[in-house]
Parts: structure tokens; C-alpha cells; sequence
């Protein structure tokens, strides 16, 4: 069964947020990531596009999971920009 083609733009979201926290890792998660925040939101536009197309279905599975890795893109970068703040004020 093949899968939906609007779902494409979700799946490169989610393997950026992906990119986005292997790079906090390798830089550690304590002291935040201005990479990894970027990433993640760049990852925040084919969501939106994955939205977009799933709003377009009948159905509103893809716009849900499209939803979930945008807010998930958007919070992960948030995460990640405030701890290397902080790290800067420590």
C-alpha cells in the first residue's frame, strides 16, 4: 500500500526535527543548540505545507499528524534556544 503523497511534506518535518536533535546531542542538550534550533525551524515550513495539503484530504489524519510535527518543530526549537540562553547568562 503505498502512501499518501501529502504526507511527504510531514515526513521531511519530522526528519529535520529529527536532524535538529541529533545536532543538540552531539553538542549537548544542557547547553542548548543555535544550529539545532535553526533546523527545527526550517522545519516549521514543509509542515506548514503538510497542513496545507492535509486540509485538503477528506480525511483529517494528515492534517493532525501535520499539526503535531509543527508544534513539535516549533517547541523544539524554542527548547533549545532558551537553554543555550541560559547557558550564555550561566
Amino acid at each position: 500500500m503505498a502512501e499518501a503523497p501529502s504526507r511527504t511534506p510531514t515526513y521531511v518535518a519530522a526528519a529535520l526535527v529529527a536532524a535538529a536533535l541529533v545536532v543538540a546531542a552531539i553538542t549537548g542538550f544542557t547547553e542548548g543548540s543555535i544550529a539545532g534550533a535553526l533546523i527545527a525551524l526550517v522545519a516549521v515550513i514543509p509542515a506548514g505545507v503538510g497542513m496545507w495539503k492535509g486540509m485538503q484530504e477528506k480525511t483529517q489524519t494528515g492534517l493532525g499528524l501535520a499539526l503535531l510535527v509543527f508544534l513539535i518543530a516549533l517547541g523544539t526549537a524554542g527548547v533549545l534556544l532558551v537553554l543555550k540562553i541560559v547557558d550564555w547568562i550561566r
